[in-house]
């Protein structure tokens, strides 16, 4: 909830600056904001997804170590490194639905965000019911319902702002910043015992690794 709430915060400030700028006809600050706003989606994104999801089960033993059996555990660490993933689908949809309201297209997020919810439901009903997946069909389900308001998302922020695809700002730059947090933090649980504590220095860690990588690229 920490990063979907910083992806709100981004979002909310987008409306007023794109709708300011669609209403004096102004394409370039249209752009620039729509821009700015999606590089800030993954940027938070991005590091948060990637980040909770290595550090999964480390993190479920932090909070609940002496109140949950082992098997709850790894299944409570299992569930929460797909979930995690969310995140960075959850930021970016957050940031395009602010963008498609600012462009006045304020009814395409709601009915993609439907489309999703839709899913989501029928995957849930289908993958939970099923033995071989179970429980952990539910974070799939949340997966495609973000994926599915995402893309359409997506594809008319392009459309009605006249955006181009930035791969290299949007996808690629901070990918690569999050990947290497993400091995720091894979090869420090590695070498260090589990313990409360150093889950607390492997965030720390993932933190720095990634402020540095993001500055340098």
């Amino acid at each position: 909830n920490v990063p979907t709430a910083l992806a709100l915060a981004v979002s909310m400030s987008l409306v007023p600056a794109i709708s300011a700028a669609r209403a004096v006809n102004d394409e370039d600050g249209v752009r620039r904001q729509s821009d700015l706003g999606l590089r800030f989606a993954f940027l938070i994104g991005f590091p948060c997804s990637i980040g909770m999801s290595v550090l999964a089960e480390p993190i479920m033993r932090f909070f609940y170590e002496n109140t949950m059996e082992e098997a709850y555990l790894i299944t409570g660490g299992q569930l929460l490194a797909v979930s995690s993933m969310t995140i960075v689908l959850f930021t970016v949809v957050q940031a395009t639905s602010s963008i498609l309201q600012g462009l006045g297209k304020q009814r395409i997020p709601m009915y993609t965000l439907v489309a999703g919810v839709v899913c989501k439901v029928i995957l849930n009903y289908v993958l939970v019911g099923i033995p071989g997946i179970g429980i952990h069909g539910a974070p799939i389900a949340s997966l495609v319902c973000y994926t599915v308001s995402l893309v359409p998302n997506l594809y008319y922020v392009l459309k009605y702002g006249k955006v181009r695809f930035n791969l290299m700002g949007w996808l690629v730059r901070p990918g690569i910043a999050a990947a290497a947090m993400g091995l720091s933090v894979w090869l420090l649980r590695l070498i260090l015992p589990s313990h409360r504590l150093l889950t607390l220095l492997e965030v720390a860690v993932g933190v720095a690794v990634y402020a540095a990588a993001a500055l340098a690229i």
